[in-house]
């Protein structure tokens, strides 16, 4: 398939020279009119479109269109594979890791943990009990899954959810959901990040009113398994796997937002305008 913007260059490069002339009058008339609104500016130039113009006009702006939808399919395609690169080189590099650390716990602490899955969580539960927490590091935890086995494994994370629960602590809560999420500390936060979003997307759409017009039935869009269906003929699993493809990109975007806010909040820090000039980080590099 021909990548998008090669087609759109192919487009703009057939445009017809009625809608060329068409394009620089309104330049000019943007530029010597900034007060104007985009309608009024439309308007005005409206009569002095003849009909062959008119037919050209709609068929750029409709290649335009058709350019938009297949940009943000091929986007929404691209962001999904990045998103699945990342989970998959992270699950590499911890793996590589764990195979590297050789373990050192004696299957004492793991029985205790086991055994009491307060030991990790629970605490002291008044100024008589001067127990301390256990802790295990990412590392320690996968080995700590694997020596359980699935089935042990499954019983224990059950215990110890009963055990934070009864603590009425969210903070210690959500700790625990990230502590032994299969995908990690950024898998949990990546799943609350996209809970928020569906709750988003929920409250919004009770508030808007969509008007179902002809032209709105007879459009199509593009769904995950890679077909394309009109909203009149979509049925409520197209729209509800319409709906999970979006909010993955709504997500994913989200997710994206927030890395640069920090780059931004690190160059703010450092005082300098790119991160290849923060010291830190090219020391990290090298």
């Amino acid at each position: 398939m021909l990548p998008a913007w090669r087609w759109y260059d192919r487009v703009m490069q057939r445009v017809p020279d009625s809608v060329t002339v068409l394009h620089t009058r309104v330049r000019d008339l943007a530029r010597a009119h900034p007060d104007h609104t985009e309608e009024e500016i439309a308007s005005s130039l409206i009569d002095e479109v003849s009909g062959s113009a008119r037919r050209d006009l709609t068929i750029v702006a409709m290649q335009d269109w058709c350019w938009r939808v297949r940009r943000e399919d091929q986007l929404a395609i691209e962001r999904a594979a990045q998103h699945e690169r990342e989970q998959a080189a992270a699950h590499r590099r911890a793996d590589q890791v764990d195979r590297n650390v050789v373990s050192t716990e004696p299957n004492a602490r793991f029985l205790a943990i086991l055994d009491d899955p307060s030991v990790l969580y629970g605490g002291r539960t008044d100024s008589t009990d001067t127990r301390r927490c256990d802790y295990l590091d990412c590392h320690a935890r996968k080995r700590f899954r694997r020596w359980c086995g699935a089935e042990r494994f499954g019983d224990w994370h059950r215990r110890a959810r009963q055990v934070v629960n009864a603590l009425n602590d969210d903070d210690r809560t959500e700790m625990f959901l990230e502590d032994w999420h299969p995908d990690g500390v950024s898998g949990r936060r990546y799943e609350v990040m996209a809970e928020k979003t569906a709750v988003l997307i929920d409250e919004y759409s009770a508030r808007i009113r969509v008007e179902f017009t002809a032209e709105l039935l007879a459009s199509e869009f593009a769904l995950g398994d890679g077909r394309r269906i009109t909203w009149g003929e979509a049925s409520i699993g197209d729209h509800e796997q319409r709906i999970a493809l979006l909010t993955r990109n709504a997500t994913a975007n989200a997710e994206a937002a927030a890395r640069h806010c920090n780059a931004v909040s690190t160059l703010k820090m450092a005082n300098v305008d790119r991160l290849a000039d923060v010291p830190e980080l090219t020391s990290h590099a090298e």
